[in-house]
């Protein structure tokens, strides 16, 4: 178990993120994400933003959650930007953050729709 003051271990990474996800992006002010997380072959996923430790929220979020989840996608943006998102999405929601992208791969329909939203931000598209 790590202790509260040591920094999380870029080696467990790929047990916290789907492999089609970008490694871990580094916390520090200005490097807010909007992150999708969830379950791999699974619907429903979870659109927020941190400004903080990625690896950390996925914590928090596991500590509420019965099944293992996972960051599925993340790309540098603010939390307009994911109000953004979550009103592009607002037909699927469930509760709160969390939506059902019925039968398709959250990380993919979100991926594509900030890549429509906002192509300059994905150059290598």
């Amino acid at each position: 178990m790590t202790h509260p003051e040591e920094a999380p271990n870029p080696e467990d990474d790929d047990r916290l993120y789907h492999c089609a996800c970008p490694p871990f992006p580094t916390p520090g002010p200005g490097n807010s994400v909007v992150y999708v997380i969830g379950r791999q072959q699974s619907s429903i996923a979870k659109i927020g933003v941190t400004g903080g430790d990625l690896r950390k929220r996925l914590k928090g979020i596991q500590t509420g959650s019965p099944v293992k989840l996972e960051v599925l996608w993340w790309f540098f943006a603010s939390a307009e930007d994911e109000q953004r998102l979550h009103d592009e999405f607002d037909y699927c929601r469930l509760e709160g953050e969390w939506f059902d992208f019925k039968g398709e791969e959250p990380d993919q329909v979100v991926r594509a729709c900030a890549m429509n939203l906002w192509p300059e931000r994905f150059p290598d598209r």
